[in-house]
């Protein structure tokens, strides 16, 4: 039976209102009072749906907390930590011992970090006058070589800590008291590393942990249960080591390594019932909960989609979705739920910042059977209440969406693991919080790829190319593995986005190997423990990872081309594709293809930075300098929606709003990113004409220009302390930008309050727009402007600078073309090197565009040096990178490799695209593209066709700079104003057309 996808939105509210079946052969029937409430798209359960959760798991205890650990730390001009911790290993309590050095002196600090964040660093006592210590750190001289060695003696006594380094007592801490449960290393978040060897934790004069890196280890603190020998009391877990003294030392890089402790096991919820076949003429199920779920009916999974119920602001709203299961039903049905961190309590952070919305899982909802008999129509309600039974004996043995999967087959929960579910054990502020549908926002799998080719760098390790860098996960088809496998062997899965090179300088493995620096603290590995069952497909749904390259290790022979495969996610698929581009210029194509690649890497539960670190988060600044290009290429009407929500359910008191959005801790007010609440719904209301979301987001809009406002100084100027011209090549002053920014979004809040008829909002925000503007330029401008001096005091010049002072009509109407051709000369200067960052770099080459500089445009999209777009492109990207210098060419022909290579930003140069070569253009007076304008900028020498689709059908056009032809199509029920090349005015309707100029 095929898979059951979710039921639209559209359907959904039939359902809640009309009690309606899908059956159209069963009619008339009495509507039933349905068991939801509908209002404002916000779900109401009754009273007997309950959020049913597992009971807290018990803890694997030593009974030892009293013990003495001994290691040596190698670090240098950086800091490293050495933990210990309890049973819950990563997320349960933990003593770092940090060690470094910056300067002449050492540095010892003792953190804590309890349910896998950062609490609070301990205050030391130190024990000689000669020992220098402060609230957080003990400083002394202890580096006995120039590597930085330090020979390190912990002692433990129930809550007492003391700390030797090189034979000196340096202090005493008061801990709490824990026994022991795991040993490991942890970093902050960082590239630097450092190197630890010859652990050794004993208790009573008993060994319990060790390990020398060189075969000789001991772990008594939890059993090794697989069929692999084991090589590191860390077994099974990767980790790298590298030569030290003759001997192997581990490598300490950001993040945690821990020893195993017990599984974090997804819980599995389940429930029989009885369904009368023949008088039930539809059947749905309606689900949200606090982590993400998979739902199978029959065993027969219920949805194809990832993550959902989404991510939502949990301590604003949930979310929900609905499935139609009809056709899945039988008399006697079991209902399984499968509940997983997601972004609930993973995913939320590096440890350092890390924000839970809490710490208990669960979920709630109902399946719902409409019924038919005798012409009466009934509901049979089946809640999550105390008759369904749960699990943790599953196979899913650890899930994070950072650091990856555990799945061992081994496991799989009989009846007799099953026990009673919690009842409303949660954060009471959840029982009564409003429950949105998810709508059609899902992350779905849109396509599946082989690998491209394999290689093996390292005996036993091989590499699979998948071609793209993306966002997704693995499968794997076990009946095609040729080995001879066993129940309980490990097959390990890493994966990165490029490999390491031998002319890479900081390269963090052998050549061909995968490169995870960028990573960060995200480890970014899934683990695979075979069972009985070798035919079965396998796939780490419950993570995702940003990556084109996998590392399987665990096998002795490389894998078929259809036994791996890359599942891409994202919740933008073909299906949702509303724009196309081509040209006569191969790198503008690849560039266009790379966006789309950069775009949809990240429009996951929330549109995201990147996709592969340790981050992965909602920020609102990429979210607003996309929306534009991501809203051509793709409909995003319901998941900017969506987005919206966030940002205004979270924004501060004082109207600031916050940087990241469905993120727990607030931090925000600071412009570009702030400003996502009125570009993004100005957009959205362009493109789509649906008056509400300027409706719905209007308050949060007057508010934040509000804010703005009285960040005032003396001289009307505005700086909200912010990240200025976020990653750009120039720089650029931030008051200037964050004015600039202020007055766009004032110029977006008047426009839509006469939209919505607010007379006297719109006045006054009319008249604050014309006082931030007269200070911009009083501030900015030259008196002797000229296009040689500069228009704006040189101090002041940069592209970013005039391209947002023309593209937000900050500059006077008569030095616009002055200031373009400025512009256009800053950009020749600079040898077509991009400078913005992500203040500006959607507005420079549009502006260029527009003044008759398109030529200067199409030389900096398609620059291939050092600083141009398409450098990166030219290194053998295929996505775009966080920076556009991601790659540091050094003279003798290495590089240094940094930062995120799939980041959303850069996509947004591609609005160009559509608005300047093609000249789509929309018309605010007519929204959606029932007018709108067509405004090619002709490059010379160029070939240009592409298309988009609005919701009154597909607006096409193509050009042809050497024939001088141009060809348009003009969907029904709209209209459309042509520029032709040299100015040439028409007013076209419907129909398609052919011009030469």
């Amino acid at each position: 039976m095929k898979r059951i996808k979710g039921i639209s939105f559209f359907m959904t509210m039939v359902f809640l209102i009309t009690g309606c079946s899908l059956n159209r052969n069963k009619k008339n029937v009495e509507v039933p009072e349905t068991r939801y409430l509908s209002e404002d798209s916000m779900f109401c359960y009754k009273d007997d749906v309950h959020f049913i959760s597992a009971p807290k798991a018990s803890s694997h205890d030593s009974g030892i907390s009293s013990f003495d650990v001994s290691y040596n730390m190698i670090v240098k001009d950086t800091f490293a930590g050495f933990a210990i911790g309890d049973s819950k290993g990563e997320y349960g309590d933990l003593i770092i011992c940090e060690l470094g050095n910056s300067g002449e002196l050492s540095e010892l600090r003792i953190k804590i970090y309890s349910n896998g964040s950062y609490k609070e660093t301990v205050s030391p006592k130190a024990v000689s006058d000669e020992i220098e210590a402060d609230e957080e750190k003990v400083l002394f001289d202890g580096i006995s070589d120039t590597e930085g060695f330090y020979q390190t003696y912990l002692s433990i006594r129930d809550g007492l800590l003391e700390v030797t380094v090189n034979g000196s007592v340096l202090s005493e801490y008061s801990i709490p008291s824990f026994d022991l449960g795991t040993v490991g290393v942890y970093k902050s978040r960082g590239t630097s590393t450092a190197l630890v060897d010859d652990i050794d934790v004993t208790c009573d004069g008993e060994t319990i942990f060790s390990d020398d890196f060189d075969g000789s280890f001991i772990n008594k603190l939890y059993e090794y249960n697989y069929s692999d020998e084991a090589q590191s009391a860390f077994s099974p877990y990767y980790f790298k080591t590298k030569e030290y003294n003759n001997s192997n030392a581990l490598i300490v890089s950001s993040g945690f390594l821990l020893s195993e402790t017990g599984a974090d096991a997804a819980p599995v919820f389940k429930l029989d019932f009885k369904a009368d076949i023949d008088n039930t003429t539809s059947a749905k199920i309606t689900m949200t909960a606090l982590g993400c779920m998979e739902i199978y009916l029959n065993d027969v999974k219920v949805t194809e989609n990832y993550f959902e119920p989404g991510q939502p602001v949990y301590s604003d709203y949930l979310s929900c979705v609905s499935y139609d299961v009809t056709d899945l039903l039988k008399e006697d049905n079991t209902i399984k739920v499968f509940l997983f961190h997601g972004f609930y309590d993973r995913g939320v952070g590096n440890p350092e910042s890390r924000s839970p919305w809490g710490d208990t899982l669960a979920i709630k909802g109902m399946i719902e059977l409409f019924e038919s008999e005798a012409g009466n129509a009934s509901t049979k309600v089946i809640p999550t209440d105390s008759n369904w039974k749960v699990s943790t004996n599953t196979q899913y043995r650890y899930n994070d969406i950072y650091n990856g999967e555990i799945i061992d087959d081994r496991y799989e929960p009989t009846d007799a693991d099953f026990e009673n579910v919690e009842i409303d054990n949660v954060n009471q502020a959840y029982l009564n919080s409003d429950v949105i549908p998810l709508g059609d926002c899902s992350v779905k799998a849109s396509k599946e790829c082989s690998y491209t080719s394999v290689s093996e760098p390292q005996k036993g390790h091989f590499v699979y190319d998948f071609g793209n860098n993306s966002a997704g996960t693995a499968s794997i088809d076990l009946s095609q593995i040729s080995d001879e496998v066993k129940p309980g062997q490990v097959v390990t899965l890493r994966y990165g986005e490029v490999l390491n090179a031998d002319n890479m300088t900081n390269a963090d493995g052998d050549d061909g190997t995968i490169f995870t620096q960028n990573l960060l603290s995200a480890r970014a590995t899934d683990y695979y423990v075979f069972g009985a069952d070798k035919s079965k497909k396998v796939s780490f749904d419950h993570t995702y990872h940003g990556f084109r390259y996998v590392e399987v290790i665990g096998l002795d022979d490389p894998l078929p081309q259809d036994a791996i495969k890359k599942i891409v996610l994202s919740a933008f698929d073909d299906k949702s594709m509303s724009g196309t581009f081509c040209s006569s210029n191969d790198l503008m194509n690849a560039y266009y293809e790379c966006s789309i690649n950069s775009l949809s890497s990240n429009i996951m539960c929330v549109p995201t930075d990147c996709p592969q670190r340790d981050e992965r988060l909602g920020w609102a600044g990429d979210a607003q300098i996309v929306s534009g290009f991501s809203m051509y290429q793709f409909n995003g009407k319901e998941y900017y929606e969506q987005y919206l929500r966030a940002l205004r359910s979270m924004q501060n008191a004082d109207g600031s709003i916050p940087d990241i959005g469905a993120y727990k801790d607030f931090f925000g007010g600071h412009s570009c990113w702030g400003d996502a609440i009125t570009v993004i719904a100005w957009n959205h209301y362009l493109h789509y004409a649906d008056k509400k979301v300027l409706e719905d987001n209007y308050e949060a809009m007057t508010v934040w220009a509000d804010y703005l406002i009285g960040l005032e100084d003396h001289d009307e100027l505005i700086n909200t302390g912010g990240y200025g011209d976020h990653l750009a090549i120039q720089t650029t002053d931030s008051t200037l930008l964050d004015t600039a920014w202020t007055y766009h979004s004032l110029d977006i809040v008047t426009q839509v309050s006469e939209i919505l008829g607010y007379d006297s909002k719109y006045q006054n925000y009319e008249d604050e727009k014309a006082r931030i503007k007269k200070a911009w330029q009083d501030k900015y401008i030259r008196e002797d402007y000229s296009v040689e001096a500069g228009i704006l005091y040189s101090e002041y010049e940069s592209e970013t600078a005039y391209a947002l002072g023309i593209a937000f009509d900050i500059f006077p109407d008569e030095i616009k073309e002055m200031a373009a051709s400025r512009l256009n000369l800053l950009a020749e200067y600079s040898g077509y090197v991009f400078g913005p960052g992500y203040a500006g770099m959607g507005y420079l080459l549009p502006v260029l565009a527009e003044y008759g500089y398109v030529d200067t445009a199409v030389k900096i999209i398609t620059n291939i040096e050092p600083g141009g777009l398409c450098n990166p492109l030219h290194m053998g990207m295929t996505t775009l990178p966080e920076e556009i210098t991601a790659f540091r060419m050094n003279d003798d022909g290495t590089y240094y490799l940094s930062g995120s290579l799939n980041h959303a930003a850069f996509s947004s140069v591609s609005e160009f695209f559509y608005t300047s070569l093609l000249g789509i253009q929309p018309d605010k007076e007519a929204p959606g593209f029932e007018h709108f304008y067509l405004k090619p900028c002709i490059y010379e020498g160029g070939n240009v066709s592409g298309s988009y689709k609005c919701k009154y059908g597909t607006i096409n056009i193509s050009w042809d700079a050497a024939a001088k032809k141009l060809s348009c199509s003009i969907p029904d029920g709209t209209t459309c104003t042509l520029v032709l090349p040299g100015g040439e005015v028409i007013e076209l309707e419907t129909g398609s057309y052919d011009y030469n100029w």
